[in-house]
């Protein structure tokens, strides 16, 4: 993330800032989202520059050379001045004083100054806002989070003594309590510098994750486009849609460590099946699959509404390891114990925990 507080501003002349981006978006062949994430700024950031609600900092408009030389060196012969980093605070400050002391008088001036100018709800409300948009989702860690929370997980909220609480909850079984400790736990202190705790449902063998958090509920609503309450066609947004090989890859991998499983028929021939309720999603899927020399076919339960879309044979679970692989040891395991014996039993047959002993992974 790019640190501009306390850069110098390079003024350009009304208007002629947002010409200059436009120009340069156009020249590095790009739109704004992608323009932004070059320069490491959140998109809100680099709207407002565009629309001259702030100035460029002078390291900015110097990275924008990298990508469009051309518009750079035309608009470097514009610059009408360089500018102090504080010079719209100083602007701006002496407006609001003006406008204080003749609607409310000295006396409201000095309580507020007292005060810091805001409430320190405000202060804190502002903060938060502030981490949200400053934050640009990206990274295999952060789009593997999000193909488990299209899986298994959901967004929702409630309001208590008058507070709106924003909640993140992902639920699953028993037999997934190492994935949820050593690989779900990890990535949301990874990605986000959030501790968690694991916990045991009381009317089912499952487990689950329920936490309360802004920023991570408002960072996958806003910027992921993620619904709250109930997923119905929940799909990839345009985001994940332009994220990297790499990224888009730790997607699919949390999407079938949570709603996906390995199977065998005859205890023999294996397969990989994902299922979900959602069309869009299992088409994006699909694509991202085929993208990747995958052969598969689709299935909809018309009376359940459900899709299953499976990669079948030998070749597909080989290539799956090679080149997406799993994070969930439920799956990892159905696959190391098959290739070393030939065959894989059922869970109900050889639970995940006698699996691991024969494979000496205890």
């Amino acid at each position: 993330m790019n640190n501009d507080t306390r850069e110098d501003r390079v003024y350009l002349g009304k208007g002629i800032q947002r010409q200059f981006l436009s120009d340069a978006v156009r020249e590095s062949n790009t739109n704004d989202l992608m323009f932004s994430e070059f320069l490491r700024v959140p998109i809100s950031r680099l709207r407002n520059w565009k629309y001259g609600i702030n100035l460029i900092p002078v390291n900015i408009f110097n990275q924008i050379k990298e990508i469009a030389p051309k518009t750079h060196e035309d608009y470097s012969k514009k610059i009408k001045d360089i500018r102090p980093p504080t010079w719209g605070s100083i602007k701006g400050g002496k407006k609001t004083i003006k406008m204080i002391l003749s609607k409310y008088g000295q006396r409201e001036l000095n309580r507020r100054r007292l005060n810091g100018g805001l409430s320190l709800k405000a202060k804190i409300r502002a903060k938060q806002e502030r981490e949200i948009e400053e934050f640009i989702p990206g990274g295999p860690d952060f789009f593997e989070l999000y193909g488990i929370l299209i899986g298994d997980g959901c967004l929702y909220y409630y309001k208590y003594k008058k507070k709106v609480i924003k909640r993140i909850r992902i639920d699953g079984s028993l037999n997934e309590i190492d994935y949820y400790q050593k690989r779900i736990v990890p990535l949301f202190s990874k990605v986000f510098g959030k501790k968690i705790r694991i916990k045991r449902r009381n009317d089912c063998n499952g487990i689950f994750i329920q936490f309360n958090s802004n920023h991570i509920f408002e960072t996958f609503k806003r910027k992921m486009s993620f619904p709250v309450g109930l997923k119905g066609n929940v799909r990839m947004n345009k985001r994940a849609l332009l994220a990297s090989k790499q990224e888009k890859t730790s997607l699919l991998r949390g999407l079938i460590d949570t709603d996906g499983g390995v199977f065998f028929v005859n205890r023999k021939y294996p397969y990989i099946s994902f299922v979900n309720k959602s069309g869009p999603l299992i088409r994006q899927a699909s694509s991202e699959l085929k993208r990747r020399g995958f052969r598969f076919y689709i299935n909809k339960n018309r009376k359940t509404g459900v899709y299953y879309l499976v990669l079948s044979g030998k070749d597909n679970m080989e290539n799956w390891i090679k080149k997406i692989g799993f994070s969930n040891p439920v799956h990892h395991s159905k696959f190391l114990y098959w290739k070393k014996f030939g065959e894989c039993p059922p869970d109900k047959e050889l639970p995940m925990v006698d699996r691991l002993k024969r494979l000496n992974l205890d």
